[in-house]
């Protein structure tokens, strides 16, 4: 009989040991919890209570290890205890609501659940509580929303067309609920977009800057100094391009919150866009800036003009350093300048072309529509082939100034267009080149502060006509 029992305990052994790891891991849950959670005997003594439990009832861990739920739940008598511990044991659990008591003496609404179990031939009961404080306040309300919402119905009943009207309320307020719910959705899933976009853009120019500087102090002495320059160049290219996404979302932010004001004054389009241009070209440059001292001396003639500016185009801005070499030629209808930069290494140029057709004074936020133009702009390098061409045409017509950046890029199918403008939508034909979905939402937002409209003419393969109409008033 003893090796019988001993042959038996053998071949209990894994099992226990299996069950001893599974109770060993449900507590390192049970302790993570969000829900207080309490660890019960048969008398209702704490046997375990979680940071959770500590936290809701405000007893520390060795005070609730040393009460009951008598202490704890004011309407859990022994009596009312023992009924519902057989009940337990019965059903395998029991759900119900009740109050709760904290160490101040401060009682709340709690869901209590309670399961039975077993172990070792000891009975525990393991109790999750979760505060509905908030549920209840929420419920109170809607109780006292439609006590006045069928208050009305019965006072309006004799009237149809009051009945109506309320009716009519009623409806407009349902659907604020809806189309709430719908956009506190939404917002999740956009905050969750955020910051998946924001460690996926961050990570490649901060990979860049690590490695760059690594190389740099490695070889710091063994490099010659235009190997060495490369390196810096691409260090600079990655914290502006940290720098770019950063004021892009602090923009955007802003846009989005109300706090960006629109303060209109009036100024040459053609003078804003030549100097954009210039900047995105020039504004990493390790030489001084050679550009002629009134560069719009150029746009004095009535007939339509162009100037062209080269610029490389794997980053989302154009970098270079303008040669002190100046070329100009002119004809009735044409004045043109070339300004040759100084590429990172390996890097293919192509033609920015700003063409003006007619000249006028706009009243806009220069601060505004800046950000406008550079976006559809980088945009317009980004998604381009090296040797295409891209036109800024400058118009102003029928009291509009308007604004089209035309490229021969990968284009945007009709079904991408109809969501080119929400808030981290790409286009499905992207493939790898990087982006984070705001720019374009962004530049909508900044045109409707203009009162103007945006517009996109686009073919899949063929290239992208961005219009941006702008009041001159």
């Amino acid at each position: 009989m003893v090796i019988s029992n001993r042959i038996l305990e053998q071949n209990n052994f894994p099992i226990r040991l299996l069950l001893e790891k599974e109770l060993q891991h449900t507590r390192s849950v049970i302790v993570d919890m969000e829900d207080a959670v309490f660890w019960v005997k048969p008398d209702a003594r704490f046997l375990y209570a979680n940071d959770a439990a500590c936290s809701l009832v405000r007893y520390s861990r060795e005070e609730l290890l040393s009460m009951t739920m008598h202490d704890i739940k004011p309407d859990f008598s022994p009596a009312v205890w023992s009924k519902h511990w057989r009940t337990i044991k019965e059903q395998g659990y029991l759900y119900f609501e009740s109050l709760y008591r904290t160490k101040e003496d401060h009682t709340f609404p709690v869901e209590i659940t309670i399961i039975y179990l077993e172990y070792n031939s000891r009975e525990y009961g393991c109790i999750l509580i979760r505060n509905i404080s908030q549920r209840q306040q929420v419920s109170i309300l809607l109780q006292k929303v439609n006590e006045v919402l069928d208050c009305k119905v019965q006072q309006l009943t004799a009237e149809l067309r009051d009945a109506n009207q309320q009716l009519c309320q009623e409806k407009v307020l349902r659907q604020q609920v809806e189309t709430a719910l719908k956009q506190e959705k939404l917002l999740t899933e956009h905050r969750a977009h955020f910051f998946s976009m924001l460690s996926h853009e961050f990570r490649t120019p901060l990979n860049i800057i690590s490695l760059s500087a690594s190389l740099l102090k490695r070889h710091l002495h063994r490099w010659t100094e235009e190997k060495k320059l490369q390196y810096l160049q691409r260090l600079e290219m990655a914290v502006e391009q940290i720098s770019q996404l950063m004021d892009e979302i602090f923009l955007n932010g802003r846009a989005e919150t109300g706090k960006l004001k629109f303060e209109p004054k009036p100024l040459n389009p053609i003078q804003l866009c030549t100097e954009i241009l210039a900047e995105m070209n020039l504004n990493e440059s390790n030489a001084p800036c050679l550009m002629p001292r009134d560069p719009f001396e150029i746009f004095s003639c009535e007939e339509p003009h162009h100037l062209v500016l080269p610029r490389e185009s794997p980053v989302a801005s154009f970098k270079g350093e303008v040669s002190s070499k100046e070329s100009f030629y002119s004809n009735n209808s044409e004045q043109q300048k070339n300004f040759p930069i100084s590429a990172l290494p390996k890097t293919p140029h192509k033609a920015v072309t700003l063409i003006s057709q007619g000249d006028c004074t706009v009243c806009v936020d220069q601060k505004l529509l800046q950000p406008i133009l550079r976006n559809l702009l980088s945009n317009a390098v980004k998604y381009s082939p090296s040797d295409s061409t891209i036109d800024l045409v400058v118009s102003c017509q029928d009291g509009k100034a308007i604004f089209q950046i035309k490229d021969q890029g990968i284009g945007i199918s009709v079904a991408d267009q109809k969501r080119l403008f929400k808030p981290f939508h790409r286009g499905t034909n992207v493939g790898n080149i990087p982006g984070n979905g705001l720019g374009l939402a962004l530049v909508k937002k900044l045109v409707d502060m203009h009162g103007g409209q945006i517009s996109v003419a686009s073919e899949v393969g063929i290239g992208t006509t961005f219009t941006i109409a702008l009041p001159v008033q």
